[in-house]
């Protein structure tokens, strides 16, 4: 059954998607917590800051926090 999901996969993307949609999975590992804690959320200054004090340089930064400046 393995050969044949894994050339079905090669060679047939479609059905094989179609039939891999359809399994359920075996196992659920989902851990729901609830908790009554407040976030906070922080702006792109107040990180940028905090990585320059912890010692981050310029550049390292700016690749940290792209997402965050668009």
């Amino acid at each position: 059954m393995v050969g044949y999901m894994m050339w079905l996969g090669l060679h047939h993307p479609t059905s094989f998607a179609a039939i891999l949609g359809r399994i359920p999975p075996r196992e659920f590992n989902a851990k729901i917590q609830t908790t009554s804690q407040d976030i906070t959320y922080r702006t792109a200054e107040e990180v940028e800051a905090e990585m320059k004090q912890v010692g981050l340089n310029d550049e390292v930064i700016d690749l940290v926090l792209q997402d965050l400046r668009m």
